[in-house]
């Protein structure tokens, strides 16, 4: 579970703190933590949990391995798609953004890369690496013909002084979400108004969903997270009633936003619950989160939303999306 701390310890809009002091504190938490919590950050690289589902890397990282969607066998090419998932990936892609022109809408369908993508050299020592080609986004990129956004680049050049991704946790942290939001915005419009000066901060104390599958570890480290720059005008409260984010959809509304614009997303825990939707409500009015691996037209039609994000991570590839 995650809780706020005091508002006292707010730490307010990047306009304030600059992107670089972000990066900073993210790293001087992350020290923090290790002194609070030194026996998380001590398991020998290559120890795999109990479930199987997530092992150590180098420097504390936590990585997903062979869960429910088998992530480094698609990694390193054991396990492909069929041409038949391949063609429909392909046509899903490309039917999406036909659709969106008919409607006079601006679509961005970005893939989050995985940490062993970004950050290779915490998972395995340097020439140990496997060559990522033959995963599956490899073949969906190629045949979709540039049609998805995939910031694994835009990552990287970070690498050398920001976290990106929180060392027990699969999802990135506060710098590697306003990197992507960023490229998302440049891909959505062609002038899109700064992020930064908008973001909203804030601390909170947050248990990583890695780190909970390492029975000896129950730690709850401070993390620096994007809140949301609204307030949330619906809401199916899914967490509250399931312990689950799965299913989610709501609405978070910001009256002092640049763009007088509905955007709707599509998309999983990235966006949910670990930052994207949050960052963008700092743009948009309205910002309509809704968890699904298809895009529901019909409510982008309804809510009279000029743009329309889809959003997944790259591990849920291996499964096709079942449009309409």
């Amino acid at each position: 579970m995650e809780r706020d701390l005091p508002p006292s310890l707010a730490v307010g809009g990047l306009g304030l703190m600059e992107f670089e002091r972000l990066a900073a504190l993210e790293r001087e938490l992350v020290a923090r933590n290790i002194a609070v919590q030194p026996a998380q950050y001590r398991r020998a690289p290559g120890t795999v949990s109990e479930s199987g589902a997530v092992v150590q890397g180098f420097a504390g990282h936590l990585f997903i391995a062979d869960g429910g969607n088998l992530w480094e066998q698609q990694l390193v090419g054991g396990l492909g798609l069929t041409a038949e998932a391949l063609g429909l990936w392909s046509r899903a892609l490309r039917d999406r953004t036909t659709h969106a022109a008919e409607l006079g809408v601006r679509i961005v369908q970005v893939v989050v890369p995985e940490k062993q993508i970004v950050l290779p050299g915490f998972r395995w020592l340097t020439d140990r690496a496997p060559d990522p080609s033959r995963r599956p986004l490899t073949a969906i990129r190629t045949a979709a013909d540039g049609a998805i956004l995939y910031p694994a680049e835009a990552l990287r050049l970070h690498e050398p002084w920001c976290e990106l991704f929180w060392r027990g946790n699969s999802h990135w942290c506060a710098t590697g979400c306003i990197i992507v939001a960023r490229a998302i915005l440049a891909a959505l419009m062609d002038a899109p108004p700064p992020l930064e000066p908008l973001v909203r901060l804030e601390r909170a104390a947050f248990r990583h969903d890695l780190s909970t599958h390492f029975a000896e570890d129950v730690a709850i480290e401070e993390i620096i997270r994007i809140g949301e720059a609204g307030r949330r005008i619906f809401d199916t409260m899914m967490f509250a009633k399931t312990g689950h984010y799965g299913g989610s959809h709501y609405i978070i509304r910001n009256i002092d936003a640049p763009l007088r614009e509905s955007l709707v997303i599509f998309g999983d825990s990235n966006a949910c619950d670990m930052g994207l939707s949050a960052a963008l409500s700092a743009v948009f009015t309205d910002v309509h989160f809704r968890w699904s691996k298809s895009v529901d037209w019909a409510y982008v039609e309804e809510m009279h939303a000029r743009f329309v994000i889809w959003e997944s991570a790259e591990r849920f590839l291996i499964t096709p999306p079942a449009e309409d």
